[in-house]
């Protein structure tokens, strides 16, 4: 990702990651929840998107999910 962005590592890090348990990192969230990525409704990343992103909501395992997530929430809606 840091390399499509044109950033060094060091720089795709401190931009748009947080250190979460050392080795682990997490994307940004904006002040309203959403990923630093999600430009509207589409992924700004997307062809570059981090596995556990990909699997999301499918591959979750998180009770209420729906409660936080507004993609699941329309998801459901979509299926009933």
């Amino acid at each position: 990702m840091a390399g499509h962005l044109s950033l060094s590592e060091f720089e795709f890090v401190n931009r748009y990651a947080d250190i979460i348990h050392r080795p682990r990192l997490n994307l940004k969230t904006k002040p309203n929840g959403e990923c630093v990525f999600l430009e509207g409704n589409e992924c700004g990343i997307h062809e570059l998107k981090p596995k556990h992103c990909v699997d999301f909501p499918t591959v979750w395992r998180i009770r209420d999910l729906e409660s936080f997530c507004s993609g699941q929430r329309k998801a459901l809606r979509k299926d009933t």
